[in-house]
């Protein structure tokens, strides 16, 4: 279970889901999406019977407090005040506050300008590719394909906008399923790809077994 901080902005486009309530195996990017370009996959998803069951130890945002158990599965609610993002970010430059396309508030850095935003090191997340709106920082996405395979040093990168996405961002493209998969993961094995018009599309997780046997934890379901 992941509460979702927006401190760095997503630089790939995912290829499974791990997003609140699902606890997917993170990709490279570690960006949720539920779809494989066809609608709605399945995907893992913690189990309960109350919001304690969902709480991970040692996270302040993540205890009971910021989980809601319902219909016996897991939901994160977001953050709850600015204060608790400065504590647990051990940052003053920083709110919680919604985010594009997010369906709760997480914790958000602030600015006074773009490059209050700017990640050294990162050629994605250089000024140029922020905003300062209304006082937080806003991701523009990438800018070219280029910018992508020199940030993530691979020339298997497009930057484009996906369906439902709120940036353009870095796609996985691929000329087989076998492009896709992520060794060391049983979820993300060529076997749960599709290579459509050159562009990975994670095909969902098969089972609750396969759930819980690759993130060892077992209040799991793929559904």
């Amino acid at each position: 279970m992941k509460a979702l901080l927006a401190l760095v902005p997503v630089t790939i486009f995912a290829l499974a889901s791990c997003g609140s309530g699902d606890t997917n195996p993170p990709s490279s990017s570690g960006d949720p999406t539920t779809t494989s370009g066809n609608g709605p996959v399945k995907t893992c998803r913690a189990t309960c019977n109350a919001a304690a069951d969902c709480a991970s130890p040692g996270q302040p945002l993540q205890d009971a407090a910021h989980y809601a158990c319902n219909a016996g599965r897991c939901d994160w609610l977001g953050c709850q005040s600015d204060s608790e993002c400065a504590s647990a970010v051990m940052s003053t430059k920083v709110a919680c506050a919604p985010v594009p396309g997010g369906d709760v508030s997480t914790c958000v850095a602030t600015c006074q300008a773009a490059a209050d935003c700017a990640v050294q090191g990162n050629p994605l997340a250089d000024a140029s590719h922020f905003a300062c709106d209304d006082g937080k920082c806003e991701w523009l996405g990438c800018k070219s394909t280029n910018d992508c395979q020199t940030a993530l040093q691979s020339n298997r990168f497009v930057c484009e906008k996906p369906q439902g996405a709120p940036t353009a961002m870095c796609v996985p493209t691929c000329a087989t399923r076998a492009d896709c998969a992520v060794p060391g993961s049983k979820l993300n094995d060529a076997s749960h790809y599709a290579c459509k018009a050159g562009r990975c599309a994670w095909l969902g997780c098969k089972s609750t077994t396969e759930c819980a046997a690759d993130l060892q934890v077992a209040n799991i379901v793929c559904e």
